[in-house]
């Protein structure tokens, strides 16, 4: 995407690159709009699908204007199923979008501004709009679990008591270790009538139940619940956006114009459930996008067939979203001890999640989405130097552009933790590791406090890098008043994307390797089992990677060595057949740089500078053993004990999240054809039949 020629791509890591754009003017703004699709000149590179280049409209002479207001809402809608099904009338919904734009001369034949403005307001519920507010059906315990009576799941389903579980045979005595070579065989004792006394119920688990509300649709009798809470949430959006150009005529050699464009978008989205509760996605309770696009632009005629241009331009994009309670400690609230990850913006419980014996989601997940909250920045310079020059029957164009690019972000899996409860932790130990079916229940496993795993981030600030250099050369021969040759050569050099403090790592399968570059945080820590077994509170952690090898301090902070041999030819030709016959074909080559690809490539999450512990029960303790990172190892009161204090520096982790990127890499490249026949037809209508094809090498996977 660019904007009166310069960049207008979005960089930042959630986005694929190239797939979005900074700021969108108005329909009222754009004066003309390119797209340029199969087998474009040399000035256009780094996009092998295509380019579009939109041009915002100038002043004139004259004085133009124009006033638009657009009006949608609920009355012109139609209902929406899960609506019809729960007996509930069409979500609330308008939408009005209104503007101006007015451009004219402050100096006739000299000085021009033009202006626009677009608001755009929407307001909905129920999801009616994507990521505006949620509707529809959730699953959740009914208010008399929430105060530890399931006995409406009897007879179908018994619920068991973990902290009762013995060993009848197989097992190191006095423990629930498994002997060497034995088969172990435990044994619960059951919860009479269903019923979970308050005494076995967490204290920070009963805080968190006591805010579900209340089951709105029917479950039959001795079944599960499913589907039974419905509702509907609003949500808005407000827009505000515009666009400001100057143009300046020195002479008849020199012109210079400038523009603005900028765009604010609000959104907001009410959770699933009210407070801490949450519930809701990764689109959270509010967005902000702030974009930027400023441009000057400089043309001189040095003679009648040279010209020059030289443009700077810079685009800027600031996008974050936030959870419910983003800056309220919930863990201190709740009653939750040890690691509490509560900072500005990274309030909220843990995200926690229900789960059966198959992994399926038994209700629905509650506390704050993983992955929240998130700020993310783009900013991109743009330096472009142009020169064409007319000679005979040439027209040829030579030029330059450099892209310094940074694009830092806040955004990791886990920062306020997520908590996994299950069915096996209240079921019966039927079988080795394995529980029987009708027993069981993850909420109320949750109740007690087992927690069944887990997994926290460290909350680390990332700060990418990334360069585009690009050199071209385009002649347009008009060989015969019949025939146009288009010869053309682009050099292109992307550096691999890097970290502004050295703060990313690459893990190398070929040589098992961990490579760590050199910057001030080279010697930054791994976990203590890394790659030596501990033992710690008689629980023993094996080494996560006895074989890796860790290179510290020898790699660039870009961690790859840079693919310098991207040149792409670029060759077409345009002969007339007959005054009304065309025959047209080009052949190009194009490459792309190490992309993102909505989260990946992200080096700045591979240990040591972010980690994710896993918290689940390490290798050697079973299904029905308690999990010893929670609760001091007693499969009760997990929640209240919270996650371990040291979590981050001296605790043993059953696994860890690396990224890998090739040392050999090469940047993807797609050559290109097409041959394709115009016909002129009257009417202004025309006949084009063509062949286009592609092929595509060292894709990024």
């Amino acid at each position: 995407f660019l904007l009166n020629g310069v960049d207008n791509n979005v960089n930042v890591i959630d986005f694929l690159n190239q797939s979005a754009y900074v700021v969108g003017p108005s329909v009222e703004a754009i004066g003309e709009m390119t797209v340029l699709t199969n087998g474009y000149n040399a000035e256009y590179g780094r996009a092998a699908g295509g380019v579009m280049n939109v041009n915002l409209k100038s002043g004139t002479n004259e004085v133009h204007g124009v006033l638009f207001e657009i009006l949608q809402n609920t009355v012109l809608d139609a209902n929406r199923w899960e609506n019809n099904a729960a007996g509930a009338p069409r979500n609330p919904f308008k939408q009005n979008q209104f503007g101006a734009a007015v451009g004219g001369p402050i100096i006739k034949n000299k000085l021009f501004i033009f202006g626009d403005y677009q608001g755009t307001r929407i307001a909905s519920a129920g999801g009616t709009i994507q990521n505006l507010g949620y509707g529809g059906f959730f699953t959740i315990p009914t208010q008399a679990m929430v105060h530890g009576d399931f006995s409406s799941l009897l007879p179908g389903l018994q619920l068991y008591d973990p902290t009762t579980t013995t060993c009848t045979s197989g097992c190191v005595p006095g423990t629930l270790t498994a002997a060497a070579g034995a088969t172990p065989v435990y044994t619960r004792a059951a919860f009479p009538n269903n019923q979970i006394p308050v005494s076995k119920m967490d204290p920070a688990s009963m805080k968190i139940a006591a805010l579900y509300p209340a089951t709105n649709q029917p479950i039959p009798a001795g079944t599960y619940p499913q589907n039974d809470y419905y509702t509907v949430t609003p949500g808005g959006l407000v827009t505000d956006q515009g666009d400001g150009r100057v143009d300046y005529r020195f002479s008849d050699k020199s012109s210079i114009f400038g523009s603005i464009s900028w765009s604010n978008t609000y959104k907001t989205s009410v959770p699933p459930f009210v407070g801490a509760l949450d519930g809701g996605d990764f689109n959270g309770s509010s967005e902000q996008d702030l974009g930027r696009n400023a441009q000057l632009s400089y043309t001189h005629i040095w003679t009648p067939t040279i010209i020059s241009e030289s443009r700077i331009g810079f685009s800027r994009l600031v996008t974050a979203r936030t959870q419910a309670n983003a800056n309220t400690d919930e863990f201190k609230a709740v009653g939750m001890g040890g690691y509490d990850p509560t900072t500005t913006l990274n309030g909220g419980l843990p995200q926690i999640h229900f789960n059966d014996t198959t992994n399926t989601q038994r209700y629905r997940q509650v506390g704050a989405n993983d992955w929240l909250p998130t700020k993310e920045y783009n900013n991109v310079w743009d330096f472009i130097q142009n020169v064409a020059i007319t000679k005979g029957t040439h027209s040829m164009k030579f030029g330059a552009e450099f892209r310094p690019i940074h694009f830092p972000f806040f955004q990791v899996p886990y920062p306020h933790g997520e908590l996994n409860f299950n069915q096996n932790d209240t079921a019966f130990p039927s079988t080795v590791n394995n529980a029987n079916a009708k027993s069981g229940d993850p909420f109320a496993s949750f109740l007690i406090g087992a927690v069944g795993g887990g997994q926290i981030s460290t909350t680390n600030f990332i700060s990418s890098t990334k360069q585009a250099y690009a050199f071209y050369a385009q002649d347009d021969w008009k060989l015969t008043p019949k025939l146009t040759l288009n010869i053309g050569v682009r050099y292109e050099l992307f550096s691999p994307i890097g970290e502004q403090f050295a703060r990313q790592s690459n893990f190398v399968l070929q040589d098992l390797t961990l490579y760590i570059p050199r910057g001030p945080n080279q010697d930054a820590p791994l976990p203590p089992n890394f790659s030596q077994p501990v033992t710690i509170n008689g629980n023993t952690y094996p080494a996560l990677y006895p074989n890796v090898k860790v290179d510290r301090g020898h790699v660039s902070p870009y961690l790859i060595p840079w693919d310098k041999f991207d040149i792409g030819p670029r060759l077409g030709f345009a002969y007339n057949i007959l005054p009304k016959t065309v025959l047209r074909g080009a052949y190009g080559v194009f490459y792309g740089g190490e992309e993102n690809q909505g989260g990946n490539p992200n080096r700045g999450e591979s240990a040591p500078f972010n980690e994710s512990p896993n918290l689940d029960r390490p290798p050697g303790v079973g299904t029905f053993q308690p999990n010893p990172n929670f609760g001091g190892g007693t499969q009760s009161m997990g929640v209240t004990d919270g996650y371990p204090t040291n979590v981050f520096t001296t605790f043993p982790v059953t696994s860890l999240q690396f990224r890998e990127v090739a040392p050999d890499f090469r940047n993807p490249m797609v050559q290109k054809w097409n041959l394709a026949i115009q016909q002129e037809l009257p009417g202004q209508m025309a006949l084009e039949i063509s062949y286009v094809g592609n092929h595509s090498s060292h894709q990024l996977q």
